[in-house]
């Protein structure tokens, strides 16, 4: 029988290899083991590059600070900022996506419907440059964008106007000092299809106009065409010139990139050559014979037998009742007569288009509205054009009594406006209409013509209608009880209180003086 101590070995030794084996665990691996393998898998988080999206790669801008927008990266992990690269420098090294505006005295940054709108205050240098954004996750990954290129030129394109028919000139908008004032810009030339040569920055598109003079007779057509110019040098013929009619000439270039030139105005003359007739030979001077006076007889007059005396009447002893004459519709008709022969001289005497005489009309019985603070010549009319439509008039504005008016709110950003009134200069204005002067005055002609003083005749002569009308209608009310005598008389004083009376105490400015000439256009000259 075997002793104690050994049976317990025997049965301590199988569970002491039990406790203490090795286990296929591998975390029990001793890690100084170079047999054994250590398997783990790290997650990769992937960051989608900023889409940009403006400006557009490759292209050109007039705006050296021209607004950047692109898309904001999208990341598991979520995207901690971007930084903004220009010219390959990280202008801005940490756009915060947390913070939804940021404005820096040189940036101005706003986040919209998962876009960023960049805009940079201090302007670029003109030229090529290029932009670029990154993204960076909160985990530490960066993705870039692609890299796009844009170019800024915010340079007028000059105009060199060389020659106008036989006139030679070096006309330069980039030298202002090669041309001459307004009064120095009327040209003649010598045939009604005059041609314009000239230079211009290559390329750009081209606007030659020519605007009928407004005296012209009614078959002066204007002629106005865009073009484009690709090697510099521009040529153009206007056609069918009236002769003696002054005509104004607009250019204007546009180029790539949206400048705009507008060339100082200048003005043509047809005038054609006087044709010289030859006289015919004289053969000799011929003497002609004197014919003697015819002999004069004397006529006796016949004597007139005198009418004979008519009988004395007999007197009468009583004259029968005689009827008073009914002048009620005599004085219905001056009334009425009255009041439409001082609106129709008024019309006539300011030359308004008969589809606008109703609107000219309210102006006289409403002349203050709100708003007015622009002033002109009394009864000045304003026609606004669109500088690319000179054929169609855009609005129709009337100066009151007093010379006031005001410009409507939605106009163009350039505006073509004509002052005109019957017996002054016309006046021809081109810019943004918050440029517009307040005062702007048309000079007197020093010859107008006929049908000008014959408008200026009637116009003055509207006072005497506007009397009639009063006092037909005042009478009217005392004689009789109708109401509409009482209506016409109030219109009537209503319109010689707003023309005649008022205008004395509200004068605009009296210190502010016509241009110097007209027409004129304020802008580039």
């Amino acid at each position: 029988m075997p002793s104690l101590p050994r049976c317990l070995t025997i049965l301590v030794l199988p569970l002491f290899s039990l406790l203490f084996s090795p286990q296929p665990a591998l975390a029990l691996e001793n890690p100084a083991s170079h047999s054994a393998q250590i398997q783990a898998t790290v997650p990769e988080f992937k960051v989608d590059a900023p889409i940009l999206i403006a400006p557009s790669n490759y292209s050109l801008t007039n705006n050296p600070t021209e607004p950047f927008e692109w898309l904001q990266a999208v990341s598991v992990q979520g995207i901690s900022y971007h930084t903004f690269y220009l010219d390959g420098q990280p202008i801005i090294p940490k756009i915060l996506t947390s913070i939804p505006t940021i404005n820096t005295p040189d940036y101005f940054i706003y986040h919209l419907n998962g876009r960023l709108y960049l805009t940079l205050k201090n302007p670029m240098a003109e030229g090529s440059h290029t932009w670029q954004v990154s993204a960076t996750s909160t985990g530490g990954t960066t993705a870039y964008s692609d890299l796009w290129h844009f170019l800024i030129d915010s340079t007028l394109p000059p105009i060199i106007l060389r020659q106008v028919d036989q006139n030679q000139m070096y006309w330069a908008t980039h030298d202002p000092n090669s041309i001459p004032p307004y009064e120095d810009r009327h040209l003649i030339v010598t045939t009604p299809d005059p041609l314009i040569l000239g230079q211009v920055e290559a390329p750009v598109s081209f606007k030659y106009a020519l605007i009928c003079p407004l005296n012209a007779p009614a078959g002066c057509r204007e002629q106005s065409i865009t073009v484009s110019e690709d090697d510099g040098n521009f040529a153009h013929r206007f056609t069918d010139l009236e002769p003696h009619y002054i005509y104004f000439v607009y250019l204007i270039a546009t180029d790539l990139a949206g400048n705009i030139t507008y060339f100082p105005v200048f003005t043509i003359t047809y005038t054609p050559k006087k044709p010289i007739i030859p006289l015919p030979p004289i053969p000799g001077i011929i003497t002609p014979t004197p014919t003697p006076p015819l002999p004069i007889t004397p006529i006796t007059p016949e004597p007139t037998p005198l009418p004979p005396l008519p009988p004395t009447p007999t007197p009468t002893p009583s004259l029968p009742p005689v009827a008073i004459p009914d002048y009620s519709r005599l004085l219905h008709s001056l009334i009425v007569f009255g009041l439409l022969l001082h609106l129709s001289l008024s019309i006539l005497g300011a030359r308004i288009k008969f589809s606008q005489s109703l609107r000219f009309i309210t102006r006289l019985l409403i002349p203050i509205t709100r708003g007015q603070k622009h002033f002109t010549n009394p009864y000045a009319t304003l026609e606004i054009y669109h500088p690319d439509h000179l054929n169609k008039v855009l609005k129709y504005i009337f100066a009151n009594p007093f010379g006031a008016y005001s410009l409507p709110s939605n106009l163009p950003e350039i505006i073509f406006v004509r002052f005109t009134r019957p017996g002054l200069n016309l006046l021809t204005w081109l810019n943004k209409p918050d440029q517009l002067p307040q005062y702007l005055y048309l000079e007197k002609l020093d010859d107008p013509p006929f049908s000008d003083k014959l408008r200026r005749f009637l116009f003055h002569s509207r006072l005497i209608a506007i009397l009639i009308a009063i006092i037909t209608s005042a009478y009217a009310v005392m004689v009789s009880s109708y109401l509409y005598f009482v209506i016409y008389l109030l219109i009537s004083l209503l319109l010689f209180t707003n023309q005649y009376l008022l205008p004395h105490f509200l004068k605009p400015n009296p210190n502010a003086k016509p241009l110097p000439s007209s027409p004129k256009t304020l802008k580039n000259n």
